[in-house]
């Protein structure tokens, strides 16, 4: 009995393009929800929230995009 080993597993996945692309939507959808539930609580306009999450102050958030 042969085992399998986590490169074998991962190697195709990550070879894979269109499946990149979708984690990478994924992600920035989640992301932009996040942003959207934080912006209405602040109740913050879209530009004042966008503005916030980029601003050069704010690294962590520019450090996850």
């Amino acid at each position: 009995m042969s085992t399998i080993t986590a490169e074998e597993i991962v190697a195709p996945i990550s070879k894979n393009e269109m499946y990149l692309d979708y984690v990478e939507q994924a992600t920035v959808g989640i992301l932009m929800g996040a942003l959207r539930v934080v912006a209405t609580q602040q109740k913050l306009t879209p530009n004042e929230s966008l503005a916030v999450f980029f601003h050069p102050s704010n690294t962590d958030s520019l450090n996850i995009m």
